[in-house]
């Protein structure tokens, strides 16, 4: 394994990098045309083909779409042992567990043991 790059990565490592960083992209675009025009619009020049009828994807699809390949680019990297998945997976329930409190329109997000936040009532 030659590693003349000065980040001391691999191609192979770069290269599952470069597939995660994209698929990163895409979900950031498609999430900006959600705020944009919401869920249920799609752009009608990306036609998908489903038999001999071509069908429009909604924004909500291709939301679903790019979180897959991003979830897909994920895993290559577990699989590579580039991350360790169990490592990912403490930082996930980390969140879960505190990251409601930051949230403002979320009061059914996870909070500490998987239990819903409880937002603090507001003082006067």
């Amino acid at each position: 394994m030659n590693v003349d790059h000065f980040n001391g990565l691999t191609p192979a490592e770069a290269e599952r990098l470069a597939v995660l960083i994209e698929e990163a992209a895409e979900v950031q675009q498609i999430a900006c045309k959600i705020l944009r025009h919401g869920y249920r619009s799609g752009n009608p020049d990306l036609i998908v083909n489903q038999g001999k009828q071509g069908v429009t994807l909604t924004n909500r699809e291709m939301l679903e779409k790019e979180i897959g390949h991003f979830n897909s680019a994920t895993k290559r990297l577990f699989a590579a042992q580039d991350l360790i998945e169990e490592r990912v997976h403490y930082h996930t329930l980390r969140k879960d567990d505190n990251g409601g409190q930051y949230m403002h329109h979320q009061p059914d997000a996870p909070g500490p043991s998987g239990l819903p936040y409880e937002p603090e009532p507001e003082r006067e």
